[in-house]
């Protein structure tokens, strides 16, 4: 399964002025049991109370515009993705401060979110 995520490609300051430019980025949701595993290996405080798809479950219903559960949802995608790169490198592809950017981000977000709850009812 695949979604997009609008990932930063240009953040930088030509001429006094900023230059903020982004693309959509194809990755593929991994819905199998590794999804797990990387979530207990990148946040093992959180694995041990919670799996990785309770957490997804709970961080559904947050308010999607602070910015401490956009960087929690994005721990979520970072587990159901397949990526080589720490969960620091992740976060530094996406960016807080552009509002129009930041709700394609979060479009992204819930429809990564639909493909892990739709796979996981699928599963059942």
């Amino acid at each position: 399964m695949k979604a997009k995520l609008p990932i930063v490609t240009r953040d930088e300051v030509v001429d006094g002025k900023r230059v903020f430019e982004y693309s959509e980025k194809e990755v593929e949701i991994n819905t199998s049991l590794t999804c797990q595993i990387r979530w207990e290996a990148n946040f093992p405080e959180q694995a041990k109370r919670e799996s990785i798809v309770d957490y997804t479950k709970r961080m559904e219903g947050m308010d999607a515009e602070n910015p401490a559960v956009i960087i929690s949802r994005l721990k979520a995608i970072f587990c159901f993705i397949e990526m080589e790169c720490s969960f620091i490198e992740f976060i530094k592809l996406f960016d807080m401060t552009q509002p129009v950017y930041l709700k394609k981000l979060e479009t992204a977000i819930e429809k990564v979110f639909q493909i892990v709850f739709d796979s996981a009812a699928e599963k059942n």
